[in-house]
Order: C-alpha cells, then sequence, then structure tokens
C-alpha cells in the first residue's frame, strides 16, 4: 500500500496524430521550446501504434495495456450483426478494464478531458468529458452538471465547421476548438483534486488531415499547442510526471490502391452487375453523396448573400439533413450515384469493406459466408496474403506492400475472431487504400490519391519527471506499454494480463521505479451493456469520419 505522502501524480498531454516529422522540424528551428524541454529533462521514444493506426484501437491499447484482441476494438466500427453494414463502437463496446477502473479501485481521484471513445462516460468517480466518437453537438460528463457549464463556456467536443467552410475558417475553426479546450484543462488542473489527469488535443489531426499541404498553417497550431504544454506542465508543478504522447503519427499520401478491385481481378470477389440492395453500399453512402451535393449548394447560396460561416452553421446545423434525407422517396435517393462497388455475396470469397483490412466471407461469422472454416478458410488467407507480398505497382515498378499479417500474427485474446483476416501496408504509408473501389473503372492503382496525408504508426512519446532519465533516447516503445508504465509510477501493481510492460528503462537506474514492478491477478471485468446512438447521430458521425478519409 503507498502512503498519501508517497503518491506521485501523472498529467498525460494527448497529442492526436503527433508526429517526430514535424515536430523534430520545428523543435530545430527554434519554434518549440516546450517541446524541445521536454526532451531536455526526460525522454522520449517513438510510440507504435495499433494496426491499423486507426484513432479507436490505438487510445483503447493506450487506456488497457491491451492488444485489440484483448479489448475487442478493432477500428471505428463493428458489422451489424446478421449483415454487411457497418456501426460506430463507443466506450461500452470496449471489452475490458481501463486505466480509469484501477484508479477507482484505489480511490484514486482523476480527470479525463476529451479522451477518444470515453461516451458515454462511465460513472466511475472521476471527472470525465468524452471525446471522440461521442455525438456531433452533445458535450457528455461525468458528473453530468458539468456538461452544462462546459456548454454555456463555449466548448466543443470535436470541430464543428468540417465541411462547407473556406480552408482558413476550418483552420481557425480547429484553433478555437483547441484554445477553448486548454483554457477548460488550465482551470481544471488548479481547481480539482487529481493524482492522474489526461487531456487529447485533437486538432494536431484535423488540421494535418485536411491541411497537410500547408505547412506553415501546421507549424502555427503546433507553435500554439507548444505554448499550452508549457503553461499546463508549469500548472502541474516540478514534482508531477509528464507524458506528452501520441496515438499514431502522419505522412503524406500519393498513391492509391484499389482493394476491392484488386480481389475481383483475383477471382475471389464478384460484383454485381445491378444494384439491388445487397452489395457494400447502401442508400446511406447515395444519401451521403446527396447530401453534400444539396448542402454545398445551400452553403455556397448563402456565402454569396454575406453570410458568415459560423452564421451558416447556426441557420442550418448539419444535423438537419439526415432527417430532411431520410424523408426523401427511394426514387430520389437514387439519383445519386452511390459509392463503392456492388457485391455478389454468394459469389465472394473476400471482400474488404470501408474499412480496408481484407475480410473472408466466413460461413458461420458473414450472413452469407461462402468460405468453410479450416483448410479452405485457410487457403484464401494464404492466397491473399501471398498476392500482396507479390503485386507490382505498374506505375512504380516496385511491390508495395511487404508488410502483410494475418489476424493471428497480430492479434491474441478472446476477440481475437472480430479482427480481419489479413492486414496490410507500404513501408512508408504512402498508399491510400480504397476498400470501396469504384464502379466506373477496373484500374487497381492510381498515382494519385484522393486524400493528401493520414496515419502511419509511428507516434511520439515523451516524458519528465522525477528520476527520469535526461535526454534518452529510448528507440521504440508500444502505445500498450503506457498503461502499465503510468500505474508503476503511481504505485498500483500492474494487472497480469497487460501485453504493455513497464518502461523501466525511462528512469535511472538509482530510482526506484527503474525496478520493483509490483503485478497483480487481472479482475475479472464485466462488459458494460451496450449503449447504441440514434440513427441521425450514427449518420453524422460516419459523415465525420468518412470526410477525414477513416471511412471510404
Amino acid at each position: 500500500m503507498v502512503s498519501s505522502s508517497d503518491r506521485k501524480r501523472v498529467l498525460v498531454i494527448g497529442i492526436d496524430g503527433g508526429t517526430f516529422r514535424v515536430i523534430d522540424r520545428l523543435a530545430s528551428e527554434g519554434k518549440l521550446p516546450h517541446f524541445g524541454g521536454m526532451f531536455r529533462t526526460g525522454c522520449r521514444a517513438v510510440l507504435e501504434s495499433t494496426l491499423p493506426p486507426i484513432t479507436a484501437p490505438a487510445w483503447t491499447s493506450f487506456s488497457t495495456g491491451k492488444n485489440p484482441g484483448k479489448h475487442g476494438l478493432f477500428n471505428f466500427m463493428t458489422f451489424k450483426k446478421g449483415t454487411y453494414e457497418i456501426e460506430l463502437v463507443n466506450a461500452t463496446s470496449i471489452k475490458s478494464r481501463q486505466l480509469w477502473h484501477y484508479f477507482h479501485d484505489n480511490k484514486r481521484p482523476f480527470v479525463l478531458l476529451n479522451v477518444p471513445v470515453t461516451y458515454p462516460p462511465l460513472e466511475l468517480g472521476g471527472t470525465m468529458v468524452s471525446g471522440l466518437l461521442t455525438p456531433p453537438g452533445k458535450i457528455c460528463t461525468h458528473p453530468p452538471e458539468i456538461a452544462e457549464e462546459l456548454r454555456e463556456r463555449g466548448y466543443e467536443t470535436d470541430v464543428s465547421e468540417y465541411s462547407g467552410v473556406t480552408r482558413r475558417e476550418y483552420f481557425e475553426s480547429v484553433k478555437r476548438m483547441s484554445t477553448k479546450r486548454f483554457e477548460i484543462a488550465s482551470e481544471w488542473i488548479r481547481e480539482k483534486t487529481w493524482e492522474f489527469f489526461m487531456v487529447v488535443f485533437v486538432g494536431s489531426d484535423r488540421i494535418q488531415h485536411k491541411l497537410w499541404d500547408r505547412q506553415e498553417w501546421v507549424a502555427e497550431y503546433y507553435t500554439m499547442l507548444d505554448g499550452y504544454i508549457g503553461r499546463l506542465v508549469e500548472l502541474a508543478g516540478e514534482d508531477t510526471y509528464v507524458i506528452l504522447m501520441s496515438d499514431h503519427g502522419f505522412t503524406s499520401q500519393d498513391k492509391t490502391f484499389y482493394v476491392n478491385e484488386w480481389l475481383a481481378s483475383l477471382g475471389l470477389l464478384q460484383k454485381r452487375s445491378k444494384s439491388d440492395g445487397g452489395g457494400l453500399r447502401s442508400w446511406g453512402t447515395a444519401q451521403e453523396g446527396l447530401e453534400k451535393k444539396s448542402r454545398s449548394r445551400v452553403y455556397k447560396f448563402l456565402e454569396r448573400i454575406g453570410f458568415s460561416s459560423e452564421t451558416r452553421r447556426k441557420l442550418i446545423p448539419n444535423w438537419i439533413w439526415f432527417p430532411f434525407l431520410k424523408a426523401l422517396p427511394k426514387s430520389l435517393r437514387g439519383l445519386v450515384p452511390a459509392y463503392g462497388i456492388q457485391i455478389d455475396w454468394r459469389n465472394t470469397r473476400a471482400y474488404a469493406n470501408s474499412a480496408r483490412p481484407i475480410y473472408v466471407n466466413l460461413k458461420g461469422r458473414e450472413v452469407n459466408g461462402t468460405v468453410e472454416p479450416g483448410e479452405e478458410y485457410q487457403s484464401v488467407v494464404r492466397e491473399v496474403k501471398e498476392g500482396l507480398l507479390g503485386l507490382v505497382d505498374p506505375n512504380t515498378g516496385e511491390r508495395p506492400f511487404k508488410n502483410v499479417f494475418t489476424r493471428e500474427e497480430l492479434f491474441t485474446g478472446p476477440y481475437e475472431g472480430l479482427a480481419p483476416d489479413v492486414l496490410f501496408y507500404s513501408d512508408d504509408f504512402s498508399y491510400c487504400l480504397r476498400g470501396g473501389g469504384t464502379s466506373k473503372t477496373k484500374q487497381l492503382f492510381k498515382n494519385t490519391a484522393d486524400r493528401i496525408s493520414n496515419h502511419d504508426l509511428h507516434g511520439i512519446f515523451m516524458m519528465s519527471g522525477p528520476g527520469s532519465r535526461k535526454g534518452a533516447d529510448l528507440g521504440t516503445a508500444s502505445i500498450m506499454d503506457l498503461a502499465p508504465t503510468i500505474l508503476h509510477i503511481m504505485g498500483i501493481p500492474v494487472p497480469d494480463d497487460m501485453d504493455g510492460k513497464v518502461l523501466t528503462q525511462a528512469f535511472e537506474s538509482d530510482s526506484a521505479l527503474a525496478r520493483d514492478v509490483q503485478f497483480q491477478e487481472a479482475p475479472e471485468y464485466t462488459v458494460e451493456t451496450e449503449k447504441k446512438t440514434t440513427d441521425a447521430e450514427e449518420e453524422e458521425l460516419q459523415n465525420r469520419l468518412k470526410d477525414l478519409g477513416y471511412l471510404t
């Protein structure tokens, strides 16, 4: 038992999509004094994300210390039972205990501000404001009365102006959102009782997704964030352990690979000749196209007659489009081409959904499965894996996909069966993978990308605090290592079912934290009763993820 006088505090500042590609360059130019100061007073490592390096499983592997096979989240979405349609996950989809459960068990006060996949907030005694995947326009908190205060102060869970605005307007709205989050965090660090405090700035991810080609704006955002980090560290106090981290990195993309077109070329996927509602696309994706067209036209008209983006948003909020379009007759919905390709499931053996990894159309798992479990399943997996490894991009003459894995090679645990069957990526993540394919051409590769940037595996980790190694480069660490390391710092025994390891090498050899790791038998976890969003909320959340390139 750790005495109250020996208890240590931990401040975690999450920088969604934070990358040393940007940080090291700007720090070398003297523009990021607080990032630079963190390295001089502490240690750093490249933080390896989950595969794929997607926000939902990555932050969940951080909070659980486990691979997705043990917590059940492999992407933003999962399949609706008995269909090929997808639905989004939330906090009740996580099938494991998280850091906050151990804080609650050990009576350690904590604050979570905008941590992704914490909606709906769990009632664990701490202060929680949910983050990404909270329904648009909502502020969800525990205790619930905090929400009204945040709403009155103009707090936003995520950027609200994500479409129908100019790039400059988008940039300014992301900065406003981040500034408000900093203001709340700086007040709560001073005013609330806590031993663990975590705030996540998602603006870095949003700007890099949409404005990677405007590196001067990326630099401006990181410079602003650097000042906020300096102030939060100062307020936390010199005896506090400070961790800067990201869930994944970021990089440029300049090529495209159409996964389902490739599977069709192998005869593993069969397209439908006519749309009859059985394919990957649904009227919902056709609706998305209609929504974007109509919304864009209305916004442009309002802009021409002098309405600002803020006024436009108040006049016609994003949520208004869903019930309007849902009321349209099906004949009108069909006027807009749906995205993707139609799939003949009864003659398809493998496919990629909008999340891009490849699934085998397995009997007993998929509603129209065609592949028998066992040897036939393994044969399809081998064909896909060998095909990807041997594939040549005719535009470059090179084999782009040298990193191809089966789910068994990446995941272990009771929920491994929920994982995609084959996952792959190029060394530099320069390929935009399109799961929906295209119905207009049979090309497999394109020498341009639909988006200018996307995630890569290599996030950031920096830590300072009493006894941490000054100026040490630890090489590479796993995002799963942070939960056990945080528990170890706070004197809470590490559960023996965590996959991550305590980063003892982050501490000076004469520090007690460099040794004496205590373990505990992992308590049983009762999975939360799943809570779902409304149809309108689900549609709006999916549209936001599509706008950022997570769904195609």
